[in-house]
């Protein structure tokens, strides 16, 4: 059972947009939970993303966003970021 605090439970999450190519049977047969792979999601989303603006101005290096996961004990953040990987 995971348990989201109340803050963040009334947070919307903005749309999402990423198409994963982790193979389905990585999620049929267990292998990655439906809150996992939520998380696998949008972090994919996030460093796929290349952010408006550069220091250096429009020939600068281009900035990808960024994803920190936070989960507690037991959530399986080992499994994620080998889904992230995988994907």
């Amino acid at each position: 059972q995971i348990i989201e605090p109340s803050t963040l439970a009334a947070t919307p999450y903005p749309p999402a947009t990423y198409k994963p190519m982790l193979p389905a049977e990585a999620v049929d047969r267990g292998f990655i939970s439906d809150a996992q792979f939520e998380v696998v999601v949008y972090a994919l989303q996030a460093i796929t993303t290349d952010l408006p603006g550069s220091p250096l101005g429009r020939h600068g290096p281009i900035m990808k966003g960024g994803f920190i996961i936070g989960d507690g004990t037991g959530v399986g953040k080992t499994n994620e970021f080998c889904a992230v990987i995988m994907d």
